[in-house]
């Protein structure tokens, strides 16, 4: 008699162990998900701040480029500070190679500028503009390439 018991009594205590042991299984694997997803958020968020920065640097820029190129008689000296204060700093830490050749070939290009020369005038336009469209650029590929998008 002992004999019919003792195997359903094994059987009943290898059915509450491997259940103990799927239920650790099981939270560990939540905890695990929930770490790794917790991670993946914060990285997320982060990456998100510096592209924010970027892209209000990348703005900021074009601005002061437009305005130096488009009116250089116009608050000339105010501007140029803010777009060297841009050239030699914030800028300094964010864009990318393209950029950081536009950004020097427009604060060349103001440093050679004459106001009495039609062909400065254009060469700043030009630019200018060559330094937006850098800036744009620069932005489909870093929001595009990190997947913010999808």
């Amino acid at each position: 008699m002992t004999n019919s018991k003792e195997p359903k009594m094994n059987l009943d205590l290898t059915f509450k162990v491997f259940g103990f042991l799927l239920s650790i299984a099981t939270v560990l694997i939540g905890v695990w998900k929930y770490t790794d997803e917790q991670s993946y958020q914060h990285d997320l968020e982060f990456k998100r701040k510096i592209w924010q920065k970027q892209l209000n640097a990348y703005t900021e820029a074009c601005k002061y480029s437009g305005l130096i190129a488009n009116q250089p008689e116009v608050n000339f000296d105010e501007n140029y500070s803010k777009f060297g204060g841009l050239y030699w700093g914030e800028m300094i830490m964010i864009e990318d190679d393209e950029v950081r050749d536009a950004m020097k070939e427009f604060y060349f290009a103001v440093n050679d500028f004459h106001p009495e020369d039609i062909n400065s005038k254009y060469k700043l336009k030009f630019k200018a503009k060559a330094l937006a469209n850098a800036c744009k650029e620069s932005s489909k590929r870093t929001w595009l390439n990190n997947q913010l998008l999808k």
